[in-house]
C-alpha cells in the first residue's frame, strides 16, 4: 500500500500527471477516412467560480448529407488529466453555415494544477442508434481515434483562496459518503460528482511504498499500476466525502468500527449479483474484501447472464424468473436479508446490435418483431421486463448498475490489437445511449436505486483487467474494481447490517 507524505505548494500540487504521461494511441487499426483534419478550436474558457472548463470546436464541411445519418452527430472520447483524471462530456452540437458543425465540450476541473485536455474523434459520421442492427448491405462505421487539431491542449486551474472554492478544496477532512452521494439521478450525474484523484507517482521524490526499492516486476504490481503506469489514483467526490478504504475491509481489527451501529444479533446477509462477467469480477473483488467471514454470516451468489438477458430468458441456462423464485423460497425459510446488484448491458448491446449476431437473433427473439427490429427498442422492452422481476422480489436493497464504458481503444496496457477495424457497436460511448434508456425505464421504479458503472470506468481506459483468464477490454482493472466494490459495500451498510465481525 502507498503512504504518501503530505508535501505540496501553492503553485504545484503534490501529485499530478504531466502532459503525455497517460498513453494515447496504442496500435489499433483505423481508417484514413476521417473528418478530424477539418476541425479547429474556436473557443475555450475556464470558469473560476464554478471550476468548469469548456472548449468549442468547429468543423468545416462536416455536416453529413446522408439521409440516414443525423447532422452534427460526430462522437468523441473526452478526457482531462493532471492532478486528477476527469471525463469530459459533449454539451452541444449545432450546424454552422451551409455545411459546418460546432461542438461544445465540458470538463469539471476542481483540483488546482495543470491539465492536459484530450478530444479524440471516435466516429466522424455515426449512423443513428435507431439504424442498428444494420442490414446485410450496410457498412458499419469504424472507430477512428484521431486527436482533433489543437489537442492535446493544456489549461491551468489556479489555486484559489476565496469563498467560491468548492468544499473539496476548502477542507482536507470529511466523513464517509452518504447513500445519496453514491446513487445517481440521471445519466450524467456521476460525471459531475467525482473524479480519479492522483495519490502517488513512482517518479516523484516524495513517493514511498514498501516495495519501492524492488527491481522485480510482478503481475500484481502490473495490475495495480505500480509496475505499469507508475501512477496511483483514488476515486474522490467533489464534496470531499470518502469511500471506505480497502484496509478497513481487509483488516479484521478495523471492521468493528464499520459495523458499530449494528446492535443485537446480526442476521445473515445474502448478496446477489446478476449480470455479465463484469459483475463476476466485482463479486470476486468483494469476496477478497470479505475474506474470513463465514458463509453462515454472508453468502454471495452470482447469476451469469452471459449472452444477455433476453437470450437467457428464452434459451437458458440462466432464467432470472426461475432464479428469483428459487431464491425467494430459500430465503423465506431463513432469517436473512437479501441485497441485489444487477445489470444487463454489454452482452445485450453486442448481441442485439452487432451484425455478427444476425443469424443468432432469430433463435430467441419474437419473429414478428424481427421484421422491423431496432436494438434500442428491444433493449428498452427487455430492461422493463428485467426490472419488473427485480421490483417484485422482496429484497432489502435493489441497485441497478449502469453499463460500464467497455471496449476502450485509447490508452490500454497489456492488450493485444489485431489489424481489423473496430466497429461502432464496440465503441465505449455506444453504451451511453443504452444507459440513458435505463435511467428512463428506472424512473418508474423509485425503490430501485442506480449506481454508476459508466463514468467511473470511462475516464480509466488505462485500467483494464489483465488476469489469469484473459485480457478483457470489457472488464475494469483492479483500481477501478476496488472503488466500484467499496461503493456497493457502503450502499449495503446504509440499508442492512453488514456482518463484518466474526
Amino acid at each position: 500500500s502507498l503512504v504518501i507524505k503530505p508535501v505540496g505548494t501553492k503553485t504545484a500540487p503534490l501529485n499530478s500527471i504531466a502532459p503525455g504521461e497517460l498513453p494515447g494511441y496504442t496500435g489499433w487499426a483505423r481508417p484514413e477516412n476521417t473528418l478530424a483534419r477539418y476541425f479547429r478550436i474556436s473557443r475555450n474558457h475556464y470558469d473560476v467560480r464554478n471550476r468548469q472548463f469548456t472548449v468549442s470546436v468547429e468543423c468545416t464541411d462536416c455536416a453529413t448529407r446522408s439521409k440516414r445519418a443525423k447532422p452534427c452527430a460526430s462522437r468523441f472520447f473526452l478526457r482531462a488529466y493532471g492532478p486528477a483524471v476527469v471525463p469530459g462530456t459533449k454539451t452541444g452540437a449545432l450546424p454552422t453555415g451551409t455545411n459546418g458543425c460546432s461542438y461544445s465540450f465540458w470538463f469539471p476541473l476542481y483540483d488546482p494544477g495543470v491539465y492536459t485536455i484530450e478530444a479524440v474523434l471516435t466516429v466522424s459520421k455515426p449512423l443513428p442508434m435507431e439504424a442498428f442492427p444494420l442490414y446485410p448491405n450496410q457498412e458499419e462505421p469504424n472507430y477512428e481515434g484521431y486527436l482533433l487539431p489543437g489537442f492535446p491542449m493544456t489549461t491551468t486551474v489556479p489555486f484559489g483562496e476565496t469563498s467560491n472554492d468548492p468544499a473539496s478544496l476548502a477542507t482536507s477532512e470529511a466523513g464517509l459518503c452518504h447513500f445519496e452521494d453514491l446513487v445517481e439521478t440521471w445519466s450524467n450525474s456521476a460525471a459531475e460528482r467525482a473524479r480519479w484523484k492522483v495519490t502517488g507517482r513512482v517518479n516523484e521524490r516524495d513517493y514511498w511504498s514498501k516495495t519501492m526499492n524492488s527491481s522485480l516486476v510482478s503481475t500484481l504490481g502490473y495490475m495495480t499500476n505500480v509496475n505499469s503506469l507508475g501512477i496511483n489514483m483514488e476515486y474522490r467526490y467533489f464534496n470531499n466525502c470518502r469511500l471506505i478504504q480497502e484496509e478497513s475491509l481487509l483488516r479484521r481489527d478495523k471492521r468493528p468500527v464499520l459495523v458499530g451501529g449494528c446492535q443485537g444479533p446480526q442476521e445473515k446477509l445474502h448478496i446477489v449479483y446478476i449480470g455479465d462477467s463484469v459483475m463476476r469480477v466485482q463479486k470476486d473483488t468483494l469476496e477478497k474484501f470479505l475474506k474470513g467471514i463465514p458463509s453462515e454470516r454472508v453468502e454471495v451468489t452470482f447469476l451469469s447472464l452471459h449472452g444477455g438477458y433476453r437470450k437467457n430468458q428464452a434459451l437458458g441456462p440462466a432464467n432470472v424468473t426461475q432464479f428469483l423464485q428459487d431464491l425467494r423460497t430459500k430465503t423465506a425459510k431463513q432469517n436473512e436479508n437479501v441485497v441485489i446488484l444487477f445489470n444487463t448491458g454489454l452482452h445485450d448491446i453486442h448481441r442485439l446490435c452487432g451484425s455478427e449476431f444476425r443469424d443468432e437473433r432469430p433463435t430467441y427473439l419474437d419473429k414478428n418483431r424481427l421484421v422491423s427490429f431496432k436494438c434500442v427498442d428491444e433493449y428498452r422492452l427487455l430492461l422493463k421486463d428485467f426490472v419488473n422481476e427485480i421490483h417484485n422480489f422482496p429484497a432489502a436493497l435493489k441497485v441497478f448498475q449502469s453499463t460500464t464504458a467497455a471496449w476502450p481503444k485509447y490508452g490500454n496496457y497489456g492488450i493485444d490489437w489485431n489489424q481489423n477495424a473496430q466497429g461502432m457497436v464496440l465503441v465505449s460511448d455506444f453504451c451511453d445511449a443504452f444507459n440513458e434508456i435505463a435511467f428512463e425505464v428506472l424512473k418508474g421504479f423509485p425503490q430501485i436505486q442506480i449506481m454508476d458503472g459508466y463514468w467511473i470506468t470511462y475516464a480509466r481506459p488505462d485500467n483494464r483487467e489483465i488476469g489469469d483468464i484473459g485480457k478483457k477490454l470489457s472488464h475494469p482493472g483492479v483500481e477501478v474494481l476496488s472503488a466500484m466494490t467499496r461503493k456497493w459495500v457502503m450502499l449495503m451498510m446504509d440499508r442492512v447490517c453488514l456482518p463484518l465481525v466474526v
